[in-house]
């Protein structure tokens, strides 16, 4: 039976293929294939990952009608998440990637009900404290502290 999910699953397919396609026309690294990671590795991993996704989702059972769906979509949390990344983008060149991801993270949880300040701050910092170990240590991607610390 071809639906929604069926149509969606079989274009995300298609990229996924191409994707992959292309990531192994990427150069290996030479020297950095070494360590058992090159350029080719994270886009390979994220084409695979994109046709298991479809084949789910191609596979997966029909949902509601999307009548249905967009009577029950929560428009506001949605609208006001995509004017909080706005925000984010505008605050990070001057709070830093440090203060201004911990002041979205705790935003977005709010906007999504959570009211805990334990949960709130349990979880902004870890979530801000691994993300910016993994890009400035492991990938050594240099995040500016931001205008307010400079």
């Amino acid at each position: 039976m071809i639906n929604k999910n069926t149509i969606g699953g079989l274009l995300l397919l298609l990229f996924s293929l191409g994707y992959g396609l292309m990531a192994l026309q990427l150069d290996s690294g030479g020297g950095l294939a070494a360590g058992g990671f090159s350029p080719r590795t994270l886009p390979l991993i994220l084409a695979v990952a994109g046709m298991v996704l479809s084949l789910l989702l191609m596979f997966s059972a029909p949902g509601p009608a999307p009548a249905e769906q967009l009577a029950n979509f929560k428009w506001r949390p949605a609208l006001l998440l995509c004017g909080m990344m706005l925000v984010y983008a505008a605050i990070f060149p001057y709070l830093g990637f440090v203060l201004a991801t911990i002041v979205f993270l705790i935003g977005a949880m709010l906007v999504l009900g959570i009211r805990s300040p334990k949960v709130l701050l349990l979880a902004a910092l870890p979530i801000t404290a691994g993300f910016w170990l993994i890009l400035n240590q492991l990938l050594g991607i240099y995040l500016a502290p931001g205008a307010l610390f400079l």
